[in-house]
């Protein structure tokens, strides 16, 4: 499922909430905040243009970078690869690299 998601799937979903299990019965609150192409379009070595997805959880400490499984509007749960970006007022960042 992962191989068919493109930045295109997830731009509409900017600013929606989504939930990372980090336990059978635990889970972090999180809100996409952005979609970053990484490269340009056009190649056609690709079968789809790199892409990030930032998302923010809450402040106070950080998940470890991991995989967890992640849910967010009306996608499959799926697992992604996060990784911890840094803390502000608002919250950590959270980063997942699609290529």
């Amino acid at each position: 499922m992962l191989d068919t998601l493109t930045l295109e799937t997830f731009q509409p979903l900017v600013g929606q909430p989504f939930v990372v299990f980090v336990g059978e019965d635990r889970f972090m609150p999180a809100h996409l905040v952005a979609v970053e192409a990484l490269a340009e379009e056009g190649d056609t070595r690709r079968k789809r243009t790199p892409f990030s997805l930032l998302f923010r959880g809450p402040g106070g400490g950080y998940l470890p970078q991991d995989v967890y499984r992640v849910k967010g509007g009306e996608l499959e749960e799926m697992e992604l690869f996060l990784v911890p970006l840094g803390q502000d007022d608002d919250g950590t960042i959270y980063q997942a690299v699609f290529t």
